[in-house]
């Protein structure tokens, strides 16, 4: 197992050809959700497109209260089933 400024190194150089823009796809993500909606009533507390996390890369998850951080790693984990979309973890 590499060490873990090994590991970073390979994680930014897999990143390097990967365009800055939301949503691009990664070379090895970990994680993949598409079209993840969930709404309570009237009120969609998530609604995200598209997201691809990197293997072996530090991300965060940022926004304000009531943004629907929670909800999201909610659904992700299976703590909460969403309205529509779906994830891959590892494959």
């Amino acid at each position: 197992m590499p060490a873990n400024g090994q590991r970073a190194l390979e994680a930014q150089s897999a990143l390097a050809t990967v365009p800055r823009v939301p949503g691009a796809p990664k070379p090895d993500p970990i994680l993949v959700a598409s079209s993840i909606v969930r709404r309570f009533g009237g009120l969609s507390a998530v609604d995200v497109a598209h997201v691809e996390i990197q293997r072996g890369s530090i991300t965060a998850l940022i926004g304000p209260n009531g943004a629907g951080k929670t909800t999201f790693f909610n659904l992700l984990t299976g703590f909460d089933a969403p309205d529509e979309g779906a994830w891959s973890f590892n494959g």
